[in-house]
Protein backbone atom coordinates (compact mmCIF):
# COMPACT_ATOMS: atom_id res chain seq x y z
CA UNK A 1 0.00 0.00 0.00
CA UNK A 2 1.39 3.50 -0.92
CA UNK A 3 1.84 6.34 1.26
CA UNK A 4 -1.43 7.91 -0.23
CA UNK A 5 -3.43 5.18 -0.20
CA UNK A 6 -2.49 5.01 3.81
CA UNK A 7 -3.25 8.44 4.30
CA UNK A 8 -7.24 8.33 2.28
CA UNK A 9 -7.67 5.08 4.46
CA UNK A 10 -7.17 7.26 7.57
CA UNK A 11 -9.41 10.24 5.81
CA UNK A 12 -12.29 7.49 4.53
CA UNK A 13 -12.32 6.68 8.52
CA UNK A 14 -12.72 9.75 10.11
CA UNK A 15 -15.37 10.55 7.86
CA UNK A 16 -17.06 7.03 7.96
CA UNK A 17 -17.47 8.29 11.58
CA UNK A 18 -18.50 11.74 10.74
CA UNK A 19 -20.26 11.56 8.04
CA UNK A 20 -22.02 8.18 6.95
CA UNK A 21 -22.69 7.58 2.94
CA UNK A 22 -19.79 10.78 2.01
CA UNK A 23 -18.00 8.97 -0.84
CA UNK A 24 -21.57 9.15 -2.56
CA UNK A 25 -21.49 13.01 -2.48
CA UNK A 26 -18.31 13.70 -4.28
CA UNK A 27 -17.95 14.54 -7.63
CA UNK A 28 -15.42 12.15 -9.05
CA UNK A 29 -14.94 14.61 -12.32
CA UNK A 30 -14.70 17.29 -10.12
CA UNK A 31 -11.91 16.37 -7.37
CA UNK A 32 -8.57 17.73 -7.14
CA UNK A 33 -7.29 17.24 -3.84
CA UNK A 34 -4.94 20.05 -4.30
CA UNK A 35 -8.03 22.39 -4.92
CA UNK A 36 -9.41 24.09 -1.84
CA UNK A 37 -12.37 24.36 -3.63
CA UNK A 38 -12.65 21.05 -5.27
CA UNK A 39 -11.33 18.76 -3.23
CA UNK A 40 -13.02 16.14 -0.97
CA UNK A 41 -13.46 18.09 2.60
CA UNK A 42 -14.59 21.33 0.22
CA UNK A 43 -17.25 19.10 -1.99
CA UNK A 44 -18.18 18.11 1.52
CA UNK A 45 -18.12 20.73 3.90
CA UNK A 46 -18.56 24.20 1.52
CA UNK A 47 -14.63 24.63 1.77
CA UNK A 48 -11.19 22.86 2.85
CA UNK A 49 -10.92 24.62 5.99
CA UNK A 50 -14.43 24.20 7.14
CA UNK A 51 -14.17 20.64 6.72
CA UNK A 52 -11.44 20.56 8.58
CA UNK A 53 -12.69 22.98 11.34
CA UNK A 54 -15.99 20.39 11.26
CA UNK A 55 -13.53 17.03 11.41
CA UNK A 56 -11.62 18.88 13.95
CA UNK A 57 -8.75 18.18 12.11
CA UNK A 58 -5.07 19.72 13.13
CA UNK A 59 -2.70 17.25 10.48
CA UNK A 60 -4.58 17.23 7.32
CA UNK A 61 -1.55 15.64 5.66
CA UNK A 62 -2.36 12.30 7.79
CA UNK A 63 -5.80 12.35 6.28
CA UNK A 64 -4.79 12.34 2.61
CA UNK A 65 -6.26 16.05 2.92
CA UNK A 66 -3.13 17.85 1.78
CA UNK A 67 0.13 17.15 0.42
CA UNK A 68 3.20 17.08 2.03
CA UNK A 69 3.51 12.47 2.91
CA UNK A 70 2.05 12.00 -0.58
CA UNK A 71 1.79 14.26 -3.65
CA UNK A 72 -1.54 15.81 -4.92
CA UNK A 73 -1.61 13.55 -7.84
CA UNK A 74 -1.22 10.77 -5.76
CA UNK A 75 -3.76 11.79 -3.34
CA UNK A 76 -6.19 12.67 -5.76
CA UNK A 77 -6.00 9.08 -7.58
CA UNK A 78 -6.10 7.27 -3.79
CA UNK A 79 -9.15 9.12 -3.31
CA UNK A 80 -11.22 8.36 -6.94
CA UNK A 81 -10.01 4.68 -6.36
CA UNK A 82 -11.66 4.11 -2.70
CA UNK A 83 -14.44 6.25 -3.97
CA UNK A 84 -14.98 4.22 -7.16
CA UNK A 85 -14.49 1.00 -4.84
CA UNK A 86 -17.16 1.49 -2.45
CA UNK A 87 -19.73 2.85 -5.15
CA UNK A 88 -19.30 -0.22 -7.23
CA UNK A 89 -19.14 -2.69 -4.33
CA UNK A 90 -22.47 -1.10 -2.19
Amino acid sequence: MTTAEICVQAGAKLLDRNRPGWEREIDLHEMDVSDPWRCPLAQLFGSYTEGLDRLDVNDSMVFGFESGRADYSDLTFAWRELITERRTSA
